[in-house]
């Protein structure tokens, strides 16, 4: 079994919370981050649909190295602001447990 590397946990497992906090708020939630879309959980309840990219990182918020939405995430963004969101993780470097969550939406 291949060892996987830091980023790709965090990665992992800020998808995981994103997707649990769907559920708990009463959407559900479908992986598309590799379906080229934009983003990377798409979300539907019985009231909203959600396009959801999601940032997961462990690195200090005064070091973190803040890189731009691609081109493919803008252009969803322009075009349906009212259901983009943007989902933030951010784990203590040493656990991902308790981990900050942040909501912005478009």
């Amino acid at each position: 079994m291949a060892i996987k590397d830091p980023k790709t946990i965090v990665s992992e497992r800020a998808m995981q919370i994103a997707e649990a906090f769907e559920l708990r708020e009463g959407r559900v939630s479908r992986r598309v981050d590799k379906d080229g879309v934009g983003y990377d959980l798409h979300s539907i309840g019985t009231q909203e649909e959600r396009f959801i990219e999601v940032k997961g990182f462990s690195e200090s918020w005064a070091t973190h190295y803040w890189q731009s939405l691609y081109k493919s995430q803008v252009k969803v963004l322009e075009a349906h602001p009212e259901k983009f969101f943007l989902y933030m993780v951010h784990f203590d470097k040493n656990s991902i447990d308790n981990p900050e969550f942040f909501v912005i939406s478009g």
